[in-house]
C-alpha cells in the first residue's frame, strides 16, 4: 500500500484479503523522529497531518473497525483514488489493524 502526505515516509501499512474477507495494518516506521520532542505516542492529526494512505476506489464506502481500539472509520474518494486518513486510523492508538465490515454488520 501506498502512502502520501507529510508524513509519508513514516507509515508502513499492508492489507491481506482472502474471499470477502480484508484487513488493514497499520504501524508508524521511524517513530522516534516523529515524537523526538514530546513523550508521546505518534497518534492523530497534529503528528500525522495530511499523511493518507491509498486505498482501491471499491474500499471507499466500506466500514472498517479498528480491532484494537473499536473505532470506526471510511476510506473515501478524492481525486479519483480512495484514501484512508492516517490520522484517523491512529487517532487514539499508534497501531492499527482495521477489519473489514460485511454489510450485515452495518449500523
Amino acid at each position: 500500500m501506498t502512502a502520501d502526505g507529510w508524513r509519508a515516509g513514516h507509515v508502513v501499512a499492508f492489507a491481506r484479503r482472502w474471499e470477502s474477507d480484508l484487513v488493514i495494518a497499520i504501524v508508524p516506521r521511524l517513530a522516534e523522529r516523529l515524537c523526538a520532542r514530546a513523550a508521546r505516542w505518534p497518534v492523530g492529526p497534529d503528528v500525522w497531518k495530511d499523511t493518507r494512505l491509498r486505498v482501491p476506489e471499491t474500499w471507499a464506502g466500506r466500514w472498517f473497525r479498528n480491532a484494537l481500539t473499536g473505532e470506526r472509520l471510511q476510506p473515501i474518494v478524492a481525486t479519483g483514488a480512495g484514501w484512508l486518513a492516517i490520522a484517523s486510523a491512529l487517532a487514539t492508538y499508534p497501531v492499527a489493524l482495521l477489519v473489514a465490515e460485511s454489510s450485515s454488520r452495518h449500523e
